[in-house]
């Protein structure tokens, strides 16, 4: 496969200003995204979310594992592994909240719902980096806010332990971004996945023993769906 190519000489990727190459890969991240919520939801059949979440992150500890026994183990050197444990913590409870919610809610919703974590994204960068917000940002965070409310549509329908849960996770990764700006300018973003998979493996290690389920081969395809693109995605 030819990559399309500039009359300079330049794949065209190359030759775009870093915002519209930034929206090319979020465009591309949201596409393998997608792919989780419905394999989660495959999964949660048989599986605890404790387990879902661990078979994710020993996928991806393992297939990045591999990619620095390649080019060199002395890539994972970090000085801030405090930082990477503190945001893996974040990470992981967060995404247990989600694919537990993902068992329990309808997925339109659920995802609807998740799609607030620019919110708290936002939110925290102002709070803990003292970043500004101009107008343009302050009006899209009160249309996604009223977003939210219309989905939840608080006092004319129950909200449960699903939709609360799928909050709190928005808020984590929200949480778990921000920390990823302190690390990002000295580690590789091989590194941080490296390190927030093995972080989470480990934190789901005994619920998923005491927890485990066999699995079979309807399981293949969903676990393959959640490893692969839940490992590349974040890059």
């Amino acid at each position: 496969m030819k990559t399309t190519k500039s009359p300079s000489g330049k794949s065209v990727y190359s030759t775009q200003s870093p915002a519209v190459q930034a929206a090319i890969i979020a465009t591309v991240a949201m596409v393998l995204f997608s792919v989780v919520p419905p394999s989660v939801r495959l999964l949660s059949d048989t599986m605890s979310s404790w387990q879902i979440v661990f078979i994710r992150a020993v996928f991806g500890t393992i297939g990045i594992g591999l990619f620095f026994l390649w080019t060199g183990l002395h890539k994972l050197k970090s000085r801030q592994m405090k930082v990477h444990v503190v945001r893996s913590t974040f990470n992981f409870v967060g995404m247990v909240m989600w694919f537990w919610a993902l068992a329990h809610i309808e997925l339109a919703k659920g995802i609807a719902i998740h799609f607030t974590m620019p919110l708290f994204i936002v939110l925290f960068a102002v709070i803990f980096l003292r970043e500004r917000i101009g107008l343009y940002r302050l009006i899209a965070m009160l249309v996604g806010f009223g977003g939210v409310l219309i989905i939840l549509r608080p006092g004319a329908i129950d909200t449960g332990l699903p939709e609360l849960a799928i909050l709190s996770s928005a808020a984590l990764y929200g949480g778990a971004v921000v920390f990823l700006k302190k690390v990002v300018a000295d580690e590789t973003p091989a590194a941080v996945t490296f390190y927030t998979n093995l972080f989470m493996a480990l934190g789901c290690l005994v619920p998923t023993v005491i927890l485990w389920a066999p699995l079979t081969a309807a399981d293949i395809l969903p676990v393959l769906g959640l490893s692969v693109c839940g490992l590349f995605a974040p890059f």
